[in-house]
């Protein structure tokens, strides 16, 4: 995804998620720019095949970041990174 459509995209995704990015930087600070675009398009339901196109990557690559990201939430292997996410998103900050 192109620096510019991410910023457009990024503002919509606040608008509609206000805290996300804060307290997914808050509670797991070891993630990457890149992870938390990954985290975001996870969180709107978006195809490891719509991610790899975004990011220009193959999806087999998709697959190997999701699992990478699963890690570094410290997930167990039955719980699933968008139920992390959406507990995350429903976090607000005072």
């Amino acid at each position: 995804m192109f620096d510019k459509e991410w910023d457009h995209f990024y503002s919509l995704f606040n608008e509609i998620h206000p805290a996300f990015i804060s307290n997914l930087k808050e509670n797991h600070p070891n993630l990457s720019e890149r992870d938390f675009k990954l985290c975001a398009l996870i969180l709107m339901k978006f195809t490891s095949k719509d991610i790899a196109t975004l990011f220009g990557i193959s999806v087999s690559s998709v697959k190997i970041a999701r699992h990478r990201l699963k890690k570094k939430l410290h997930l167990e292997s039955n719980e699933k990174v968008l139920d992390r996410l959406l507990e995350i998103s429903k976090v607000t900050t005072t």
